[in-house]
């Protein structure tokens, strides 16, 4: 009896959370409904089992990707990035360093000439602390230089000679979040490959993991790509949308942020994904079909604190790692004027959460919370996945 009973409760276990995370869904729709209703979600958003080939637990589209035009936003529309960015280019490095072309603990000054990066401080940074943000730098694309104009960004060389212009912001080792830290990988991996940034990540990261509607490329406008809707302050533009209250009086006016956008991916903060790419690449991960399953464990455990709590307690390689409630957490997102991305992957649940949204933050970031505050209350499971029939 005793034996039966051990042998039983891992799968009442199993199945009660499974269940619940089947259940999720029904009140995730009435949740976004309400918020769309309201002006304040549009986009997509996925629940999906992480190691598994079966379709979304959850997959709805929300919204309009054109509001000029009357064009819907689709479950197969096209996304910026933000920060969410980082997580390719830190499989870009990570695959490289496998292998042997890059050393994590060597300095950047291996891989970058002095034409690129100055030696006397990148002889004092490695490629490690570029990827968990603890070299100093700053954040050139939050900066005027690259706000006041960023479509004279044509190439990825304008956005390093950036960088090298504002040169560190502070003292190599603490955690400083930025985006300078990523675009000098960029620069790494092209100088390592010989190979354009945008072409080496769509051949070995994009490519491997079944990626077809993301990249870096944008030197023109991707077909597909919901346009951004903004109510914050960015200068003039040429589209303006007055968001209306149930009264009929004018509460925000949404603007588009087409001209926010640079003329080139950005290693860092500036690519374009569907929802469904990104369930495919963090399947792609999962499977050891981009890096080693020790590789992975290296990036997807926390390197540096935060000083933050929770969800985004650790950075680990181009990822933070945390937790919500009792649930391991491992996640990035990426927010912007129009733009607002969540990447969730729960290794204990077994699970991929992805939130796509043209609107400011906390468009995203509302419904993600949503879903986090559900997932923390489900058991944990000592380490052991859920696998979905």
């Amino acid at each position: 009896m005793t034996l039966l009973k051990h042998c039983l409760l891992p799968i009442l276990v199993l199945l009660v959370c499974s269940s619940m995370l089947q259940a999720q869904p029904k009140g995730l729709d009435t949740f976004i409904n309400h918020r769309v209703r309201d002006h304040r979600f549009s986009g997509v958003v996925l629940v999906a089992a992480l190691n598994s080939t079966d379709p979304p637990l959850f997959l709805k589209a929300y919204g309009d990707a054109d509001r000029e035009k009357g064009i819907p936003v689709g479950t197969d529309t096209k996304f910026i990035t933000a920060s969410t960015a980082k997580t390719f280019t830190a499989v870009g490095i990570l695959q490289l360093v496998e292998s042997g072309k890059v050393n994590l603990s060597l300095p950047l000054s291996r891989y970058l000439p002095d034409s690129v990066y100055p030696q006397h401080i990148a002889d004092r940074i490695t490629i490690r602390q570029l990827l968990t943000h603890t070299a100093g730098l700053g954040d050139v694309i939050t900066g005027k230089a690259f706000r006041s104009a960023p479509q004279e960004f044509q190439k990825l060389a304008d956005v390093v000679a950036l960088v090298r212009k504002e040169g560190p912001v502070d003292s190599a080792g603490k955690f400083l979040y930025g985006t300078s830290d990523y675009i000098l990988l960029g620069a790494v991996i092209e100088s390592v490959t010989g190979q354009s940034f945008t072409m080496y990540m769509a051949e070995h990261v994009f490519r491997p993991a079944g990626m077809l509607n993301s990249g870096f490329d944008l030197a023109e406008r991707p077909s597909g790509l919901a346009h951004g809707y903004t109510a914050r302050n960015i200068g003039k533009t040429d589209y303006a949308w007055p968001v209306m209250n149930a009264a009929g009086d004018t509460v925000a006016v949404l603007r588009l942020n087409d001209g926010i956008l640079p003329r080139t991916g950005i290693p860092g903060s500036v690519a374009y994904t569907t929802a469904t790419d990104l369930l495919r690449f963090a399947r792609a991960l999962a499977g050891d079909r981009l890096l080693k399953k020790e590789t992975l464990a290296e990036m997807w455990r926390g390197q540096v604190p935060t000083g933050r709590e929770g969800a985004n307690r650790q950075y680990g390689y181009g990822f933070f790692v945390g937790e919500v409630g009792r649930q391991p957490l491992i996640n990035h997102g990426g927010t912007g004027p129009g733009i607002d991305v969540c990447f969730d992957i729960y290794p204990g649940l077994g699970e991929v959460v992805v939130i796509l949204s043209n609107l400011d933050p906390p468009a995203a970031q509302d419904v993600r919370q949503y879903i986090r505050e559900k997932n923390a209350k489900l058991p944990l499971l000592r380490g052991k996945r859920i696998k979905r029939s």
